[in-house]
């Protein structure tokens, strides 16, 4: 796949942006740079082109180092959510483990509760027994069901909260991008104008 390439001016002077990204990606990249210096320009007249420039790397710098400070300490935030959901997921599958066999165990004992139907006068005192041990797992099932339904929500909610804390690191991602893609082309308009500089100096010599 070929670079995109565009032709921005910044502070009154051409550059050409080569990049990956999508060609308005570039023209903000460098329309936000361009916006920097003359911000500062006009804030203060004594400011030279180079001074200016100067002065805007090390704002866009300091957004940068902010951004990432920002982001680490999201991705430390995200971790905690991560480990109670998995603590909350182990659970979980202990429990619908618990639960399926109390169930199978609970169709046992009520397929074998029907068996003993046929012969109720017989076996009564027995069938009394096997139908309070029903109620006491059915008692324990329902419980279960109430505690997995619980967790349930729990995974949810948490897995919503994760899914939103990996949304804003990689919103904080793309702002870093941007934030070092501006660092390189103010570090190269900074070289350039010293550069300029030391040949007009020269020049005047």
């Amino acid at each position: 796949m070929g670079k995109n390439k565009v032709n921005v001016k910044i502070n009154g002077i051409e550059y050409t942006l080569t990049g990956n990204e999508p060609e308005e990606y570039l023209f903000s990249i460098g329309n936000f740079v361009d916006k920097k210096i003359k911000e500062i320009l006009r804030s203060n007249l004594n400011h030279s082109n180079t001074s200016a420039t100067a002065l805007a790397a090390i704002l866009i710098a300091d957004e940068l180092f902010k951004l990432r400070r920002e982001f680490e300490t999201l991705k430390q935030v995200s971790v905690e959510p991560k480990i109670k959901l998995e603590e909350l997921e182990r659970e979980y599958e202990k429990l619908f483990e618990m639960y399926n066999s109390i169930s199978d165990e609970n169709n046992k004992l009520r397929q074998e509760n029907q068996e003993l139907l046929t012969t109720v006068e017989e076996f009564k005192s027995h069938y009394q027994e096997v139908s309070m041990t029903v109620d006491t797992y059915n008692e324990q099932l329902d419980a279960l069901q109430r505690q997995i339904d619980d967790l349930t929500l729990q995974k949810q909610s948490l897995e919503n909260e994760v899914n939103q804390k990996e949304s804003d690191i990689e919103e904080l991602k793309d702002k870093l991008l941007e934030g070092e893609i501006e660092i390189v082309r103010l570090k190269k308009e900074l070289k350039e104008a010293r550069d300029f500089n030391k040949k007009s100096f020269y020049n005047r010599g």
